[in-house]
């Protein structure tokens, strides 16, 4: 069986006016019974048609082989499509991009991490709730003044300096 996503998390999502980074090793990978695809449209429902937010980002390690990113980035592309279609409110044209390189160059993260908006989530497993296990998420941190969005950033573009001992520490 699926695990149900946290309610008060996919509301955030809906509602984001901004951005979105989302910072999971594991966030595409299926739960034991569940399918890829079930997994895929968990994530994709975080993206109604009428999104707002203009910076959406996954980070997350290597899932299956290049076609099969290739699959999810298309999934995810045609959802973009759809939300650019339709959302005449926003400000500019939204981007959703998915970088599967998180284990390989940034393999410093244990825990899983979102930023909505202005607001830090942390998950002791995969963001969303997307784990059938009992597992603790917390929200309402700052993400400026933790200097989350610097983290991510840093973990986006594969940082090297907190392998050194540097920023992250």
């Amino acid at each position: 069986m699926s695990p149900e996503p946290l309610t008060a998390f996919v509301e955030a999502a809906w509602t984001a006016q901004n951005r979105m980074l989302i910072l999971d090793d594991f966030l595409f990978k299926p739960q034991e019974g569940q399918s890829q695809q079930s997994r895929y449209d968990q994530i994709l429902c975080w993206l109604p048609d009428g999104l707002v937010a203009n910076d959406v980002r996954f980070l997350t390690n290597a899932h299956g082989d290049r076609a099969q990113q290739h699959a999810i980035q298309k999934q995810f592309n045609e959802r973009l499509a759809a939300i650019n279609q339709s959302a005449p409110r926003r400000a500019g044209a939204a981007k959703i991009e998915i970088r599967f390189s998180l284990g390989s160059k940034f393999p410093y993260v244990h825990d899983r991490f979102a930023i909505i908006d202005n607001e830090l989530w942390h998950f002791g497993a995969t963001v969303g709730g997307l784990h059938g296990l009992v597992n603790a998420a917390t929200r309402g941190g700052d993400a400026e003044a933790h200097d989350a969005v610097r983290f991510f950033n840093d973990a986006w573009d594969g940082d090297g300096d907190a392998q050194r001992g540097g920023r992250h520490g």
